[in-house]
């Protein structure tokens, strides 16, 4: 497969690494990407459509002005990338099972967002739209979430989530009985029988 080719079309890209500036096309539609390496790679000004990523690994790249729609990633580490970057126009992600631990999301709609089972340990989310959200099964350390609109997103099975009730919106978000009475001390409000 060619991946100098400016436009690649429904191709399977498997165990190939990528360094700094091999990707020569510009846009990438309906392609899946298999247990690949992307090591200090631009996708400044690349186009992903309907691309789905497998067991990649993605170090140091730069997301700058880069467009994803319907970007799909299982089983990736996508630890430290700064997703804001990318255009946020028909930006849409779904995350399952990823490493995305020291991610920046900011900036960015992201309503109904898979992030499923992922692990977002010191992960930023910053004036955020993560309505419906589902992050279910996501170990959540340190993240921090400032200004995120939360309505109606899936937190109850997340795993060590402590986010700031008084910092952003939660209006039917879908929380464990533990979550809401630690949130319902934070505010000053006292439970009794």
């Amino acid at each position: 497969m060619n991946t100098t080719s400016p436009f690649i079309d429904d191709a399977t890209i498997e165990q190939k690494t990528f360094e700094v500036k091999d990707i020569h096309a510009k846009e990438f539609n309906n392609c899946t990407f298999s247990s690949c390496v992307f090591n200090n790679t631009s996708f400044v000004d690349i186009k992903f459509i309907d691309c789905t990523f497998i067991d990649c690994a993605f170090n140091e790249v730069n997301m700058t002005e880069s467009i994803w729609e319907n970007a799909f990633f299982v089983r990736c580490k996508l630890q430290g990338i700064h997703f804001g970057e990318s255009k946020p126009f028909l930006r849409s992600f779904s995350f399952e099972k990823c490493n995305l631990n020291y991610s920046v999301f900011e900036n960015m709609d992201l309503p109904k967002t898979d992030f499923s089972g992922s692990s977002l340990n010191h992960s930023s989310f910053i004036s955020c739209d993560l309505k419906q959200a589902d992050f279910t099964e996501c170990n959540m350390e340190n993240a921090l979430f400032t200004s995120c609109h939360l309505e109606k997103a899936k937190l109850s099975k997340a795993l060590q989530l402590n986010i700031k009730v008084e910092d952003n919106f939660l209006k039917g978000a879908l929380v464990s009985k533990e979550q809401a009475l630690m949130w319902l001390n934070t505010i000053g409000l006292e439970i009794t029988d």
